[in-house]
Order: structure tokens, then sequence, then C-alpha cells
């Protein structure tokens, strides 16, 4: 196969962060990686002993690999050589997501998130705000 050379003109990115990759040239491998465990409550308390990635599934289950048994026929014709883009604008990149200008052979991404929203009984929001229960403490 022919050489490509990739162009941008303009790039401009305004964020990347949680382990996102923007690579500029050639590459063989990417493997991004991400684990993030999210907790919201109501009622702000930390107990000590949050974030042990063990303690949930969500991070021990193993992710099914896709196994691919077709056979692709594939003609490529490489008029030119360059491969040009005049502007890219991306507003984010986060959780293992990849841009890359330039040629590739393998990207794989992994992503896992969990988000626990704990409610304290007996306040329930009213209107978008939270409203406190007859008797709470003021």
């Amino acid at each position: 196969m022919t050489a490509r050379v990739s162009t941008v003109g303009n790039l401009k990115v305004l964020s990347i962060n949680y382990s996102a990759i923007l690579h500029m040239g050639d590459c063989v491998a990417l493997t991004p990686r991400s684990e993030v465990l999210a907790v919201q409550r109501q009622v702000s308390n930390y107990l000590g002993d949050e974030g042990n990635w063990d303690s949930f599934q969500t991070f021990r289950q193993p992710i099914p690999e896709v196994l691919v048994d077709e056979t692709v026929r594939l003609s490529i014709r490489n008029d030119s050589p360059w491969l040009a883009v005049g502007s890219m604008k991306i507003i984010g990149l986060a959780a293992a997501a990849v841009v890359q200008i330039g040629s590739n052979k393998l990207i794989d991404s992994e992503n896992r998130t969990l988000h626990i929203r704990q409610l304290t009984r007996g306040i329930r929001p009213v209107g978008g705000t939270p409203a406190v229960v007859e008797g709470a403490d003021d």
C-alpha cells in the first residue's frame, strides 16, 4: 500500500480530559482506558471508604471481545498520496475518546463509568429545589 500524508489546515480543540487522546501522526496502536466512579449525594457525607473499584461488578466484569470471522474483500485506489482536511473544530474529548490525524492499525478504547446518586429519605425535590420534610432541623 502506498504511504499517505495527512494534513489539516486548522485544528481547534476546546477540551481534552479523562484519558482522551488527540494524536497527530502515524501510530501502530492506541489503547486509552478510563474508569470513573461518580458518587453524588443529596447531603454531603464522606464515609472514608469510597472508591474501592473491586466492590463494583462494573469494574471487575470482563468486556466481551467481538470476534470477526467474515472475509472482507477490499480494493483501494488512492489517486493522490495526500489526505487533506481544511478545518476541524472539536468541542471536547473525554473518557477514552480518540481523534487521530494520520494512519493507525488498531484503536482499542475502553470506558467504564458508574454513576451513583444517593438521595436522603424524607427529602424530596419539589419544583427542582430540595424541600425539607416537616420536623427536620433548620
